[in-house]
């Protein structure tokens, strides 16, 4: 954590909003990505986002610099992504005509996006086969390419553990993708 990073959190503690807005602008894209990536649904990960930062705003005053503010950051928004899933079970598919549609012409063919929707639901079915602790780990190691040290800290558990916990899902995925020809 840099120092100004530091000033700002110390600065947003202190009530002042310009600092709370600069750190909202410097973590924004993250924390819209992840809820994205947990939730695979737009509308549900902006929702994510703007819980996230009510919660942030509203504790920003406990954050003790224990760890490095990301990684505060990143546990409140794999909780609030978590607890939303639990509440939200729902999963959405494209019609084909909906996905021929999006193939703009003489780009595309309709083969090739056929191809990567299926793929797309084929990754997605996999993820879905995951609890939602392995899905949580496998996203911040595989998509935000984060270190086991860092990922073991934000989730709240071993190092062994994640490392468990990424076998267990890359078999999962690997069954998923079974057969699977690209």
């Amino acid at each position: 954590m840099t120092d100004d990073e530091k000033t700002l959190i110390a600065k947003a503690q202190q009530g002042q909003t310009w600092a709370f807005e600069k750190l909202v602008r410097q973590y924004d894209r993250r924390v819209l990505d992840i809820a994205m990536r947990i939730t695979q649904n737009p509308q549900d990960a902006e929702d994510i986002f703007q819980e996230v930062w009510l919660r942030v705003h509203q504790n920003i005053g406990q954050f003790r610099y224990g760890s490095a503010f990301y990684t505060w950051l990143y546990r409140i928004t794999l909780n609030t992504a978590v607890s939303s899933m639990k509440s939200r079970k729902r999963t959405q598919y494209r019609p084909v005509e909906e996905i021929l549609a999006s193939c703009p012409s003489g780009e595309a063919r309709p083969d090739a996006a056929l191809h990567q929707e299926e793929l797309h639901e084929r990754i997605q079915n996999g993820l879905d086969r995951l609890s939602m602790k392995q899905r949580v780990i496998f996203t911040l190691k595989h998509y935000e390419d984060f270190k086991i040290k860092d990922i073991a800290e934000i989730v709240s558990c071993s190092e062994g553990t994640v490392k468990n916990s990424l076998f267990r899902s890359a078999e999962k995925m690997r069954r998923a993708l079974a057969g699977y020809a690209s």
